[in-house]
């Protein structure tokens, strides 16, 4: 590849790679908090399972696709061993980051709502 394009795939890989590794983290926790909320009685078991499912599925395919997606770029393509693309990598999981931690409260506060998951039209309260 030539010109701007393996620096353009760095820098949206870069950007790409905070929400996908956020998105792993964030499967886990909401894996922790359906099981606390279970232990506290907030939830049935029966909810805590579909949650722990649900989570749990989100999380590794996150996981799985973060893994793929940086097989592909250094593996197949061969991209990410020159400095400008490493400063492009860079500078998109910093706008990645940006982004992410604009939500990331209100995202794990939602995973504690009682009873209440927006992600799923059958947990209301």
């Amino acid at each position: 590849m030539s010109g701007l394009t393996p620096i353009v795939l760095s820098a949206l890989l870069g950007l790409v790679c905070v929400e996908l590794f956020g998105g792993a983290w964030l499967g886990l926790l909401g894996i922790l908090a359906a099981v606390i909320q279970w232990s506290k009685g907030c939830i049935d078991g029966q909810r805590c399972l579909g949650r722990i499912h649900r989570f749990g599925a989100l999380g590794l395919l996150k996981g799985l696709a973060l893994t793929l997606a940086f097989v592909l770029y250094l593996k197949v393509l061969g991209l990410g061993f020159a400095p400008l693309e490493m400063m492009a990598f860079f500078l998109g999981a910093v706008v990645g980051q940006i982004v992410f931690f604009a939500s990331v409260i209100e995202r794990i506060n939602g995973l504690f709502v009682r009873g209440a998951d927006p992600d799923h039209p059958d947990d209301g309260n």
